[in-house]
C-alpha cells in the first residue's frame, strides 16, 4: 500500500479518498482498530 501511495504522489495525486464497506461491529471484533490507524498514518505520512 506504501508503494501504491507513493506512486499516486510521484503523478501529482495529492488528494486520496477511501471508500470502506463491511467495516462493522464483526470486522472490529477480529481486526479491532489497528488496521484503520495504520492506514490512516500511511496517508498522513506520504
Amino acid at each position: 500500500m506504501r508503494d501504491d501511495i507513493a506512486l499516486y504522489r510521484s503523478l501529482g495525486i495529492e488528494s486520496i479518498t477511501t471508500f470502506a464497506l463491511g467495516l462493522n461491529e464483526e470486522y472490529e471484533a477480529r481486526y479491532g482498530e489497528q488496521p484503520l490507524l495504520d492506514y490512516g498514518a500511511l496517508l498522513r505520512d506520504a
